[in-house]
């Protein structure tokens, strides 16, 4: 799993009286309220033991607008600076996410974001512990990808990279949470299964997918061919390209067609081809049920 991205070592400013206490502060209200899924950032940059104090959180570079739904993050965590910050980056992060809460510490505010309708939205990384996987040889009988019984990792082979599981990395220039997916060599197909992951939600999602910004140096690596399913109905065939970026494609599941979503990755050449993917869908909005009108006068009410 790839570390957190670092930080650029902006320098913070001379500091006022109150400040070691006031950070300290922001440290304490954060860590005890930050959850799995959240990130980090903030305007103006810190430096040093004050930021050293938030090692083992998720962080997004103060250079960087965290893209929470594309990136896979729930939560964003934004540490404003209303002596040195950068009010047109907070105007930014505002007007594109739903502000959940506020808090004050001297000259800091500590702001908790969430996107737009954060509640109805699903992460496929979320049902990877749910999935099964099934590798298909270009020759030979196809098997199933062991699964560890101390996580939710599935083994497809004897190396590390052979593992699919929830990963984050470098895609497109910022840092996401994903699924990790290296496809085989000799051009076997690895086939995910995630169960019913289509029930309950709305018919158009979004399917991301790519390659890892580091991967994508290599000169002649070839592209990853991926076909995405509704069971055993075909939704899109992609390709992902020897490109640093974090593609995107809407998709649709026909009427009638079955509950269960199905990924198959291969590639010609498999060598350093760092593949990821993820899907966001949103759950079925269910009308609140109106009260029944009052019958005229002289009709009986309906049973």
């Amino acid at each position: 799993m790839a570390a957190a991205a670092a930080l650029p070592a902006y320098a913070l400013l001379v500091a006022e009286p109150g400040d070691p206490s006031w950070t300290r502060e922001v440290h304490d209200y954060v860590r005890a309220r930050f959850r799995p899924g959240d990130v980090l950032q903030f305007n103006h940059a810190w430096t040093g033991e004050s930021l050293r104090r938030f090692d083992g959180l998720e962080q997004a570079p103060p250079v960087l607008t965290p893209q929470l739904v594309e990136g896979g993050w729930r939560r964003l965590w934004y540490v404003y600076c209303t002596r040195d910050g950068d009010e047109r980056k907070l105007r930014e992060i505002r007007d594109r996410y739903e502000e959940r809460s506020r808090a004050a510490f001297g000259h800091y505010e500590v702001y908790l974001f969430e996107p737009p309708g954060a509640a109805d939205l699903v992460y496929l990384h979320d049902r990877l512990e749910t999935a099964r996987a099934r590798v298909r040889p270009k020759t030979g009988e196809p098997y199933d990808c062991a699964r560890r019984g101390d996580g939710p990792p599935l083994v497809c082979g004897p190396r590390p990279y052979q593992e699919i599981r929830e990963t984050r990395e470098k895609l497109g220039g910022q840092v996401r949470q994903a699924i990790w997916a290296h496809p085989l060599g000799e051009q076997a197909t690895i086939e995910l299964t995630f169960p019913a992951a289509l029930a309950g939600v709305e018919p158009t999602f979004t399917f991301r997918y790519g390659i890892t910004d580091a991967a994508a140096t290599a000169k002649d690596g070839g592209p990853v061919e991926v076909t995405v399913q509704a069971g055993n109905v075909l939704l899109r065939r992609l390709e992902a390209p020897n490109e640093a970026a974090w593609h995107a494609v809407e998709l649709t599941v026909p009427d009638g067609a079955p509950r269960d979503l199905v990924v198959s990755i291969r590639a010609e050449n498999a060598g350093a081809r760092h593949f990821c993917f993820d899907a966001v869908l949103r759950a079925l909005q269910h009308p609140a049920t109106a009260p029944s009108p009052r019958p005229a006068p002289g009709e009986p009410a309906s049973r």
